[in-house]
């Protein structure tokens, strides 16, 4: 069940209960209830109203390496605007107000280093603004268009092998374990689990690569709207470029990955769902809330009640004038058709997506501006029969049995304008035949993984999905690249590399907290989580 989306905070009479205080400022009095009477246990208060850290303006080449930073009231690490090739690893930034880290620079690494109850986000990278950010990086390295309020920041932040864990605990809505902004950021190998909203977020980002992380147990405070890894670049329809690419969601109630508000040009691919959006009709795997030019294409869902689903709701409420998002989308698109901007001399211009979208007629109410289209193909989804939305077509013959919209029926139906979509070669199943199975079995390690496997896992299965789910479907896989994002260049990790750091777990064999409850190894018949077959198993 959810939570109510508000609370009263220093109440004297609500003071009722293990772990909770009340501070009398009038007396000066700080009433508190222990969380427990037994054992060795420190309290701390903490009074610093500063950054624990912080790497002021033109600070460069500096490594933090085996801290541990705790107990502050504002962020744990914090680099300035022009701050550059910053290096933080093997450390743990804990029990902090705000940020654990908040990398306000570019070219920086944070690797192999603990981030744990946070007041709001484990990781913030770039600036987040309107539409005044800077059209140059501090560098000096152009990165938009010459047009006053399009720019973004470069950013080339690496984010690798590191945990993020109880972020979000004062401010529990739209803060993340990772808020990415900025162009060129990388994620990968992160464990990302136990937040209240967003495992991933990407407000103002471009080139973004989100991959092999290990996303579960959220969201654990407000399930009414939101995914696991949200996008919200609508508004800027520059932002392109960025993928999620072969990461694993699980126990997410809510949606998994969610392009919201017009987001476009987002690449989703051979990521592995389980148990995922069965809280209600209105979540998927995969959520597209208007937007275009997004590709959905070789993902694995396993007990999951919706594998895509278009989001009608940006057709019918977010075209309208209060809208910020749309509002964003018209200056956007206005500015960057002026006369005289040469936008195929920018860094915008390799995006062949977004040069379509400039091409658009907004006049037409009906013309692709509003209805974008997409490609969803090559993706496969299992469920019992129980599980599925019973609006669910299992029918291998038609294509579109993976799409659905608010009224619970396939996409086939609507015609024209959504024919530009790409639907094709999905299937969605509640049961499977040897042949089959023996596909699902060549990528369900995957799903097995937990916090000490899934670095390795997670690549060797995704590597695997285009063959096996092309065998699942019966259709040959196409070439890679495919689709409506097939001259759009698959962005790279940032430059310069990450340091090379030997990949030891951040947890301890006593540290409960990295604790998930999954086996380690490839589950037996008897393990209901994975789909991997045994001799012993039957399925209805």
């Amino acid at each position: 069940p959810g939570k109510p989306h508000f609370w009263y905070e220093n109440v004297a009479e609500e003071l009722d209960a293990p772990g909770e205080f009340y501070l009398d400022r009038t007396g000066k009095k700080l009433y508190f209830w222990p969380p427990s009477t037994d054992g060795d246990w420190d309290a701390t208060l903490a009074v610093l109203d500063k950054d624990l850290v912080t790497m002021g303006y033109q600070c460069a080449h500096v490594t933090l390496e085996g801290l541990t930073l705790e107990h502050g009231r504002m962020n744990g690490v914090r680099t300035a605007g022009t701050s550059h090739h910053i290096t933080i690893q093997n450390c743990t930034v804990r029990n902090v107000g705000r940020d654990g880290v908040f990398i306000n620079g570019e070219n920086t690494a944070l690797t192999h280093t603990e981030v744990v109850n946070t007041g709001w986000s484990g990781v913030r990278t770039g600036r987040e603004g309107g539409y005044t950010m800077e059209l140059e990086s501090p560098s000096g390295t152009t990165l938009a268009a010459p047009i006053e309020g399009t720019g973004m920041i470069l950013a080339n932040v690496s984010i690798t092998h590191c945990r993020f864990r109880g972020f979000g605990w004062d401010v529990r809505s739209q803060e993340c374990g990772l808020a990415l902004n900025g162009v060129g950021n990388y994620a990968a190998f992160n464990e990302i689990s136990h937040g209240p909203h967003f495992a991933v977020k990407l407000f103002r980002a471009a080139a973004n690569v989100v991959e092999n992380n290990y996303i579960h147990h959220l969201p654990q405070y407000f399930f009414e709207d939101g995914g696991a890894l949200y996008v919200g670049t609508g508004a800027y329809p520059q932002s392109r470029g960025n993928v999620v690419r072969g990461n694993l969601f699980t126990d997410v109630p809510t949606s998994g990955v969610y392009l919201d508000n017009w987001s476009s040009g987002v690449l989703v691919e051979r990521n592995f769902f389980l148990d995922v959006a069965n809280r209600g009709d209105h979540f998927a795997c995969v959520d597209i809330n208007g937007g275009g030019h997004n590709e959905v294409r070789f993902n694995a869902m396993w007990r999951v009640r919706r594998g895509v689903r278009y989001n009608r709701f940006a057709e019918k409420w977010l075209w309208a004038p209060w809208s910020q998002y749309t509002k964003g989308l018209l200056h956007h698109h206005e500015a960057f058709n002026k006369p005289g901007v040469d936008v195929a001399g920018t860094a915008y211009g390799a995006y062949c997506d977004f040069l379509d979208f400039l091409s658009w007629d907004r006049s037409d109410p009906y013309d692709a501006f509003r209805y974008q289209p997409n490609a969803v193909h090559h993706n496969f989804a299992y469920a019992d029969s129980e599980t599925f939305d019973p609006a669910y077509v299992n029918n291998a013959s038609d294509p579109a049995n993976m799409i659905q919209g608010d009224e619970g029926v396939t996409y086939r139906w609507v015609g024209s304008p959504y024919a530009a979509w790409n639907v094709s070669n999905n299937i969605a199943l509640t049961a499977l035949t040897s042949t089959q199975q023996g596909h699902v079995d060549g990528f369900a390690a995957a799903f097995a993984a937990d916090a000490h496997t899934f670095r390795t896992r997670l690549p060797a299965s995704a590597a695997t999905l285009p063959s096996q789910i092309a065998g699942i479907v019966g259709v040959p896989a196409p070439p890679e690249p495919a689709g409506l994002l097939m001259c759009m260049p698959a962005a790279a990790p940032p430059t310069p590399s990450p340091p090379t750091v030997p990949d030891t777990s951040v947890s301890s064999p006593t540290d409960t907290r990295s604790s998930t409850g999954h086996d380690s190894s490839v589950s037996s018949a008897s393990d209901t989580r994975s789909p991997v077959s045994s001799a012993t198993e039957t399925r209805s």
